[in-house]
């Protein structure tokens, strides 16, 4: 498997399901910011139809127009059809819980902003994702939203003033350091513990 992390902002992704695990997949595309979303509900899910979808399945010529195709919560019989049709026009392909109607698996996230770290399987054990994505939520509060703004602003600011890549990352170093968002495990794992600070004093 080779991770991605994928802008939808723009591509042409359509969502094909019913049900809990539908609406599932509709929340992650929505907070991934989907701006070419199309819903299908080819059973006729009360709450998808309420948020714009389309009672039916997607036809040949609109699966050719696609670049993802999530389907989730259908049977298997309408599912490896439409999968392999959408195959057939290099679209990327996701069933859920179907690792071979699966072109992409979606890892399991823990957002903080615009931090996103992503656990993945491969399809292997999803219960295992889900219990790490737990793991990190309780290792990475809010907090850290507001940490990467202020670490994308001092890269920013030094860019624009002209520095070297090098000396951009040094700066940002230094930061992460001083503020002492890692714990002192990590911190001595990457090198940061004994490193004097600007003050003078060993971190």
């Amino acid at each position: 498997m080779l991770p991605l992390a994928i802008d939808v902002g723009t591509l042409p992704v359509a969502l094909v399901g019913h049900g809990p695990a539908a609406w599932k997949r509709l929340t992650l595309l929505q907070e991934a910011g989907a701006g070419a979303l199309e819903l299908y509900a080819p059973d006729g899910d009360p709450s998808l139809l309420a948020a714009g979808a389309l009672h039916g399945m997607p036809s040949e010529h609109q699966l050719a127009g696609l670049s993802l195709l999530f389907v989730a919560g259908i049977d298997l019989g309408r599912a490896t059809p439409l999968a392999r049709l959408a195959r057939d026009y290099a679209v990327l392909v996701n069933v859920e819980d179907v690792n071979a109607l699966c072109d992409l698996h979606v890892p399991s996230l823990v957002r903080r902003g615009d931090l996103v770290v992503a656990i993945s399987t491969g399809g292997k054990s999803p219960t295992l994702a889900q219990k790490l994505r737990s793991w990190l939520e309780s290792q990475l509060d809010q907090s850290w939203g507001e940490h990467l703004r202020e670490l994308s602003d001092l890269r920013e600011r030094l860019r624009a003033s002209g520095f070297a890549p090098d000396a951009v990352r040094a700066a940002c170093v230094k930061l992460i350091e001083e503020k002492r968002w890692l714990p002192t495990n990590l911190r001595e794992q990457a090198g940061l513990v004994g490193r004097p600070t600007a003050s003078g004093e060993k971190s």
